[in-house]
């Protein structure tokens, strides 16, 4: 699910140079992509720090991930501002880090060691067409 919402990665110029008239251009489109790496990159640390780390902890938070990543987009979507459209992006990133990391982890705890390689493989495989079709659709 997570290769679904990666579309909105397409449109993220679109509100680097045209949405925010006053702020476009290429700066801007950087700051956007520097929120949303920041939220991945702090998300899932932060977030595990807060919740811990067992499996059914880590299956609550891919929820809340996913309701972080909705609700943040949505907002994104009425942003009536730069910096608060890039507070969007941060906080979708985070939700997004969150169940990339966590489920990452569930499928090393529950998948058969012997496996690994495929699963991990296979994961990754399905998200990257999934990315691809759904950053196809919004462009």
């Amino acid at each position: 699910l997570l290769g679904f919402a990666g579309g909105i990665f397409t449109l993220l110029p679109l509100w680097g140079t045209r949405v925010f008239e006053e702020a476009a251009g290429a700066h801007t489109m950087g700051l956007l992509y520097a929120s949303r790496g920041v939220g991945a990159a702090v998300g899932s640390l932060l977030v595990r720090t807060w919740i811990g780390d067992a499996p059914r902890t880590l299956r609550r938070a891919i929820l809340v991930g996913f309701l972080a990543m909705g609700l943040f987009y949505a907002l994104l979507a009425a942003a009536p501002s730069f910096p608060l459209a890039a507070l969007c992006f941060l906080g979708a990133a985070i939700g997004g880090s969150t169940v990339w990391v966590f489920s990452g982890i569930l499928l090393q705890w529950y998948g058969d060691r012997r496996y690994h390689g495929r699963l991990f493989a296979l994961d990754f495989a399905l998200h990257t067409v999934l990315l691809a079709l759904s950053s196809w659709s919004f462009g």
